[in-house]
């Protein structure tokens, strides 16, 4: 009993003590006092039941009742606080007091299983009366089901689940038993212990997991009785089953289970072990182990790999192969190229993502099968071979080889009989097969035969034959079996031959050529022809040549020819061809060469000579005409007796073999001097006459002799020039005119300086008076020797003079260069000077940094006497010891190090070169050394300047030995006040004297830990660290968490506020206090207890950092409590809803539409006015006009996922979507609906979805916009008639708006034209239309149509139909230009010309022409065939027969599929022709045509119809000539130029005496 129920009791005490007893005789009603106990008060547990039991009392002793008992008070309350939600009465229950004769009570009351009870009951008249208490304990039995069982969230390996303890408990919580399954298979049992703490506190929960497996530790509770649980370490992919029992002392109860499939890891693992197994030569069968487990719904995608060529060993992707299904692990591939490699690679695949490649281990090969054909088999000629032929051919392609090819069978037969043998091979002939695949073979055939030439290849199948058909040619003969000489003489040559081993058909004789070396000589024939009796050739000859040779030829029965060819030159070489002659020309030839005999020699001819040199003189001549032997030339060579004096002496023979041998080098003469020759011929029968050189000859000039009195004269002040003076040479000696002199002089002595020198030399041009001098540059200080030579068309003898220079100053060095640097020296090399000006005694090396001297350095040098090569040693002046010799190489260049100098410097190095008379001209370089490792910075020191920020400084090193970059390791406390840093990230500054850098994104209110180390491209230094942490400033606070609101039992005026401090990361300074406000959500009438200011909560009492406050509110009042901390700063504001009443949602509000377009409507809403709950997201659906649902959209709260989780069920929608927003509970939404249809009618509806149930929807009624239509589809033409016909179509899919049809209508260009051209757009209204009739076409003509639909947005993409229609053929129009004429010299006949009908009128395949035309004679005709139509490319031309004199109307039709329209000619008149010439025998009755005569008369019978024939016209007049014959009379050459009756007098005044 609690303190105020006790101080109520007391009170009432008193009270009753206060009565006052009268006593004045009459009866007096005392005033009622307190009752007493009620009795009998028992409790009773009823069977079975676990949550009520059975209070049992009887009222008072009626001694007690001290009142009219009105009602009984009965109550109870659980003795002591528990970890679960007990069933308590603390107010009680009012029991109505019944009448005094049922003075006995019975109450079922609602408990909590396993719980200790007080039961009291106290009767109330006025005033509450004793209480009697009772004890009691209630039962316990199995308990119920857990509340609810929900899965928070999965991973490929983890489920967390989250529980509430059961409705039905049926006694205290002991913990809970969860059993995990996978697909029916038993995965672990985790038990879930709870023990009960003393004095009330929570429920302390710890996990067991009995697997192999560890799981989470710890089970979550919260607040609200509800339990998390993280089970791990499970099987990606696969659907487990969750079974949770609550645990009591009566043991487990009831489960409650949920199926749950753990998520795809994000890759599938590879499959194992493929294989690959050959099946065929097209197909290879590939099998695989899938992975140990399925990691989600499987594709297996499988890379084939195939050869890019033949034996290439690389390898090109052909094609995927797709395998679905995690356990289907084999998959034929087939259309593979036969004996081919392959390679095979597989991928697994899940929709999130895909294995590693799995590669097959090598590469397969496809098996053999039949080779394809070889390719370009051709059969060549061979040239000037008529019995073997070439035959060439190409292995298969290698895509078509199908295996190795072994060997190739090639075989030919003739394709008839012939009456001979032929050659054939019908077995055929077996060819190994080859590397280079190309073939040729060489096979006997027959000449003049049909062959089949056929070729296959063989792996280990035939393949295919490739066939050929060639027949063999017939060609010219081969060569005469044998060619002899049978004698000669010096002018003739008898030779033999017999007739060729191939002939190549019928000798029709023989052609002999004669050859004498290139020159023809003649051709002779030797023709023969075939006897009739012995069938014995005979032989004639016609020798063509201008000479005769023996008239016969010879021929012995061995079928030898003996023919003597007269009339040669004597000892010449003569070839003898012979070719053999058939009725294919003349054949291979064969030739045989011989020589005639000799005789004795011509005299040569036209002797001449030619100067080679100062010594020597070449002879030529011109041999005989003919030579008639081996010859020998005897050449007498003549010199001058002196220069100059034109006579001359015998002074040697010169002799030279051979008659061809023309010419001949005379050697050994003197030079630039005169001689003459002659020449004499010999062979062995005899000597020719002499032949003598006309005039003489001159030899050439030759090297001169040396000059004269050469010296060298110094000039003054100069020492880089000097004068050389020379005379040419004795006259003697000049051997031929000189032109110039050369003069060159060089050093004689190495020097280690550059010497002016000019070995060369140079040119002096000769002068008259034979004296020289020139001045020259040279080097002073140097021993020269000079040399002069005179030069004709050659140099001379050299003439030399030593002479020494004098000595000056010296010039700069003639290069410095830096050969090498480091970081503490410089070597340099330099080159002695151009100018040294004398022997160089040393250099002088000044090293300067800056505007700073650092040190001069001497080097001297002398000179040994060995190698007079100069030696070099250095003195450093500075402080420090650099290198102490200085190196020369062979190109007088020197080497020095300069060392003990600072790294990453800018130095300038000058060189001076020393003689004996002092320091030289200067020479400069500039060079710096390289860089170092740095020195480490110093003094580092940081500056907070804000919450986020730090300024650190630093001294850096002492020098620069580098370009210099800074890094600065940031460490960050890794917890508050942890005093533990872990790094968090690197700051780069660039520059060595940028010594400062702004550090931000540091946390506010945290120690952070710095250090500094200095780099360059070469190293680090050590590291600089700060001497101890900086904090940073503080900054506004972050939010509170696990902000909760609980309702107090029994309690409809306060609640409790939960939360916790902000995390440590988002403290940002010390957390002075927490201001916790509320305010109701809605406006209400009447007065509502809020705190908008909000209540101070201090944090100093609870370190802790876990805060709970009971504060007032008004009940059925839905409020938004906000917590804020506060440091220094105001914090960030955390809310949390509380709702009095939870339930359905109410509408949305200001449901509007924002915009439309074409396929999409933008809507927007507000949340619920009450929303009774939390609104975790919203559903909307969309249904067109027929009521069928086209879209449901589920838009869920991504920040309300502590509330709850969204739950719908879905209408049969034909899209579902999912769509995200942020606090829908207070925020405006906004949604655009897409992918809908142009201009149709569309219900949208909208409900609110909150933590409990979906509220009520709103709607609204949307049309979409008009789009751009769809194609129509479906468009045919069907042809009507010859001018019009019908387009049909299908309207498009969908109505887009209101919308008409253009129809485009092309027309051919011409007839037969492939081009068209746009005829005529005809237009047809609404959409449901879907035909049309085009008319006004042209007939058999070419048409195309297309057709658009078109809305006011635009037109569709146009359908064109597939291929041209043409309409059909009717009545073709008139031809053109239809002519008549007459043709020249003919009367009887005219010329008929038209030109087809105009192209748009031909109206049909124009096939032929019908030509009609009146007058005698005329019939009916039809002209032309055209297949398939008249081409109308030329004008038509008929000769139609006509009489003369007749007039003539012509008409032609065109006719096609119809006859067409008639052109009708000009009226034609026929003229007349001269009558036609009849002979005297058609004439004349009678041959002679007399049929009586007198002396002075005759009588002539003739045909007078005949006579009169008017088929060349009307006869005018007709009559008979007769004409008297005189001598010789003139006649015409033509007699029918006189042959009318009206020339007669032609023929009478040229002679003809007679009548007429």
């Amino acid at each position: 009993m609690n303190l105020g129920s006790r101080f109520c009791r007391f009170l009432l005490l008193l009270l009753a003590c206060t009565i006052q007893t009268f006593s004045d005789g009459k009866n007096h009603v005392t005033p009622a006092g307190t009752p007493g106990k009620v009795e009998n008060l028992h409790i009773d547990h009823i069977q079975d039941n676990f949550t009520s039991v059975e209070v049992f009392f009887s009222c008072q002793n009626e001694t007690e009742r001290h009142g009219d008992i009105k009602y009984y008070l009965l109550s109870y309350e659980a003795q002591r606080e528990h970890n679960h939600n007990v069933t308590e009465n603390t107010q009680g229950l009012n029991i109505l007091a019944e009448p005094e004769s049922n003075c006995n009570y019975s109450r079922v009351v609602p408990i909590t299983a396993q719980v200790h009870y007080m039961f009291s009951v106290r009767a109330f008249n006025k005033y509450n009366g004793t209480v009697s208490e009772k004890n009691y304990t209630t039962l316990t039995g199995a308990s119920g089901p857990v509340a609810s069982l929900d899965v928070l969230s999965t991973t490929a390996d983890s489920i967390s689940i989250q529980w509430t303890r059961p409705s039905l408990p049926n006694g205290n919580i002991l913990g809970y038993l969860i059993n995990v399954r996978s697909d029916g298979k038993h995965e672990r049992v985790i038990n879930v212990t709870c023990d009960q703490p003393w004095g009330g506190d929570k429920q302390n929960c710890k996990a067991t997991d009995t697997s192999n497996t560890k799981s989470a530790p710890v089970v979550l509770q919260d607040r609200n009785v509800l339990y998390d649980y993280y089970i791990e370490t499970l099987h990606s992919y696969t659907n487990y089953t969750i079974a949770i029992s609550c645990v009591n002392i009566n043991g487990t109860g009831e489960g409650r289970n949920i199926t749950v499939q753990t998520n795809m890891t994000a890759v599938a693992s590879p499959p194992k072990g493929l294989q690959a197994f050959v099946n065929s030569s097209s197909s290879v069968t590939l099998c695989w182990t899938p992975a140990d487990h399925q990691d989600g719904p499987t594709t297996y995608y499988i890379t084939v790999g195939e050869e890019t060529s033949l034996n290439s060993h690389t390898f090109q992707d052909k094609e995927y192969v797709t395998v679905s299904g995690f356990q289907n692990t084999c998959v034929l591939v087939e259309g593979l190229l036969s004996y081919w490699k392959y390679t095979f690679n597989i991928t697994a695949a899940t929709p999130v993502g895909n294995s590693s490649v799995v590669s097959l281990n090598g590469t397969v090969r496809t098996n053999e099968s039949a080779p394809g054909k070889v390719e370009n088999l051709h059969i060549a000629q061979i040239p000037d071979n008529f019995t073997s032929v070439e035959v060439f051919f190409s292995c298969p392609k290698e895509t078509e080889r199908h295996g190795d090819i072994q060997y190739y069978i090639l075989s030919y037969d003739a394709q008839r009989e012939h009456n001979h043998y032929v050659t054939e091979n019908p077995q055929g002939l077996n060819i190994s097969a080859q590397s280079n695949c190309n073939y040729s073979w060489v096979v006997p055939v027959t000449a003049q035969v049909d062959y089949m030439f056929s070729v296959h290849a063989f792996n280990k199948y035939n393949g295919p034959v490739f066939e050929k058909k060639y027949t063999t040619l017939t060609g010219a003969s081969g060569p005469v079996a044998s060619l002899d000489v049978s004698n000669t003489t010096a002018h003739s040559i008898t030779v033999r031959w017999t007739k060729p081993s191939l002939p190549n058909g019928n000798t029709l004789g023989y052609l002999m050529n004669v050859i004498s070396g290139d020159k023809h000589d003649r051709v002779i024939n030797v023709t023969c022809d075939q006897s009739t009796e012995d069938r014995k050739h005979e032989f004639k000859v016609v020798d063509t040549s201008n000479t005769k040779s023996a008239a016969v030829v010879n021929q012995d029965g061995n079928k030898q020819y003996d023919y003597n060819i007269t009339a040669l030159l004597s000892y010449t070489d003569y070839t003898i061809v012979i070719s053999c002659v058939n009725i294919n020309g003349t054949g291979e030839e064969r030739n045989t060469s011989v020589q005639t005999n000799m005789t004795v020699p011509s005299q040569p001819m036209v002797l001449q000579a030619f100067v080679n040199s100062s010594s020597s003189v070449t002879l030529c001549w011109t041999p005989a005409d003919h030579q008639d032997g081996p010859t020998t030339y005897y050449i007498k060579v003549g010199e001058e007796t002196s220069l100059n004096s034109h006579t001359f002496q015998e002074k040697e023979y010169v002799t030279v073999s051979g008659f061809h041998n023309t010419s001949v080098l005379v050697e050994g003469l003197r030079s630039y001097w005169n001689y003459n020759f002659s020449i004499t011929a010999a062979t062995p029968v005899g000597n020719s006459s002499v032949v003598s050189l006309e005039g003489n000859v001159r030899t050439n000039e030759s090297v001169p002799g040396k000059v004269e009195n050469l010296h060298i004269a110094q000039i003054p002040d100069n020492f880089t020039s000097v004068e050389v003076f020379f005379s040419c040479p004795n006259e003697t000696k000049r051997h031929g005119d000189i032109q110039y002199y050369t003069l060159s002089y060089d050093a004689q002595g190495e020097y280690n300086h550059n010497v002016t020198e000019n070995p060369q030399g140079l040119n002096i041009s000769a002068e008259s008076n034979c004296n020289y001098s020139r001045v020259v540059p040279v080097t002073a200080q140097v021993d020269y020797m000079f040399s002069v030579h005179a030069f004709n068309i050659y140099n001379g003898t050299v003439s030399e003079k030593n002479y020494i220079t004098l000595t000056g100053a010296s010039g700069p060095v003639a290069s410095l260069d830096v050969s090498n640097t480091t970081a503490h020296s410089i070597t340099v090399r330099w080159t002695k000077p151009s100018l040294p000006n004398g022997n160089i005694l040393g250099y002088l090396i000044n090293v300067t940094s800056g505007d700073k001297p650092d040190r001069v350095i001497n080097v001297t040098c002398y000179r040994s006497t060995e190698d007079r090569k100069h030696e070099f040693k250095a003195v450093d002046t500075s402080n420090t010891k650099s290198a102490a010799v200085v190196n020369q190489d062979g190109n007088k260049q020197y080497d020095y190090n300069i060392t003990a100098l600072l790294s990453y410097t800018d130095y300038t190095i000058v060189i001076y070169c020393v003689n004996i008379n002092g320091t030289g001209e200067e020479r400069n370089t500039s060079v710096q050394t390289n860089m170092t490792v740095p020195s480490q910075p110093k003094v580092l020191q940081a500056f907070v300047n804000s919450s986020s920020s730090v300024t650190l400084c630093w001294t850096p090193a002492d020098h620069q030995v580098g370009p210099t970059t800074y890094y600065i390791k940031v460490g960050e406390e890794t917890s508050l006040n942890s005093h533990t840093f872990q790094e968090k990230e690197y700051v780069t500054v660039s520059g060595f004297h940028n010594t400062f850098v702004l550090v931000e994104g540091l946390r506010s209110y945290w120690k952070y830990n710095f250090s500094i180390t200095a780099a360059t491209p070469v190293g680090n230094s050590s590291a600089e660290s700060l001497n101890e942490a900086v904090r940073t400033d503080e900054s506004a606070p972050g939010k509170v968490e696990n902000l909760l609101i609980a309702q107090i039992s029994d309690n409809f005026t306060s609640l409790e506020v939960f939360f916790s401090c902000p995390n440590e990361t988002e403290r940002h300074g010390d957390i002075k206090y927490y201001i916790l406000s509320y305010v109701a959500q809605v406006e209400y009438t009447n007065n509502v207890t809020e705190n908008h200011q909000g209540l101070n909560i201090s944090t100093r009492p609870e370190s802790n950092c876990n805060y709970a406050r009971v504060v007032p509110v008004t009940a059925d009042v839905n409020y938004m409590f906000s917590v804020v901390a506060h440091d220094s700063y105001a914090g960030n504001e955390t809310t949390e809803y509380y709702f009095a009443n939870v339930g359905q949602p109410g509408s949305v509000s200001d449901f509007t539409n924002t915009s439309t377009t074409s396929s999409s409507i933008s809507l927007s809403w507000k949340p619920p006015r009450f929303p009774n709950g939390f609104i975790l997201g919203y559903v909307l659906y969309v249904h067109t006009e027929d009521g069928a649902c086209q879209q449901a959209v589920h838009i869920v709260c991504t920040d309300c996922q502590s509330h709850g989780t969204i739950r719908v069920g879905d209408e049969m929608c034909r899209i579902s979507r999912h769509a995200s927003g942020q606090r829908p509970e207070t925020s405006l939404t906004n949604y655009n609906v897409t992918s809908l249809l142009s201009f149709t009618n569309y219900t949208i509806t909208v409900a609110a979805v909150n933590n409990f149930s979906i509220g009520n929807n709103v709607f609204l009624a949307i049309r979409t916009d008009t789009d751009v239509p769809a194609i129509p589809g479906n468009l045919f033409v069907t042809v009507l008639n010859a001018s019009a016909v019908e387009v049909t179509w299908t309207p498009p899919v969908h109505k887009s708006g209101p919308m008409n049809y253009t129809i485009l209508v092309q027309q051919a260009t011409g007839r037969q034209s492939s081009t068209f051209e746009n005829m005529e757009n005809v237009t047809v209204n609404g959409y449901d239309s879907s035909e049309r009739t085009i008319e006004g076409l042209l007939s058999s003509w070419r048409y195309m149509f297309n057709i658009t639909a078109r809305t006011a947005k635009g037109d569709s993409l146009p359908v064109v139909s597939g291929s041209y229609i043409l309409t059909q053929e009717s009545k073709p129009g008139e031809v053109q230009n239809l002519n008549v004429s007459s043709i020249p010299d003919n009367f009887t006949a005219v010329n008929l010309t038209w030109d087809c009908p105009k192209e748009r009128e031909r109206n049909g395949f124009i096939k032929n022409y019908t030509i009609q035309y009146s007058g005698p004679g005329a019939v009916p005709m039809v002209y032309g065939h055209y297949e398939p139509e008249d081409p109308c490319d030329n004008t038509h031309t008929a000769i139609l027969p006509v009489r003369p004199e007749h007039n003539y109307t012509f008409k032609v039709f065109a006719n096609a599929a119809y006859q067409g329209s008639q052109r009708l000619s000009h009226v034609y008149n026929s003229v007349a022709s001269r009558p036609s010439l009849k002979p005297a025998s058609d004439i004349f009755v009678s041959t002679n045509a007399l049929t009586s005569s007198t002396d002075t008369s005759v009588t002539v019978t003739f045909n007078v119809h005949l006579l009169t024939d008017t088929s060349n016209g009307e006869i005018i007049a007709a009559g008979i000539l007769v004409l008297k014959n005189q001598d010789e009379p003139k006649r015409p050459d033509d007699l029918r130029a006189w042959n009318t009756w009206n020339n007669w007098y032609k023929w009478r005044e040229n002679g003809f005496k007679g009548s007429y």
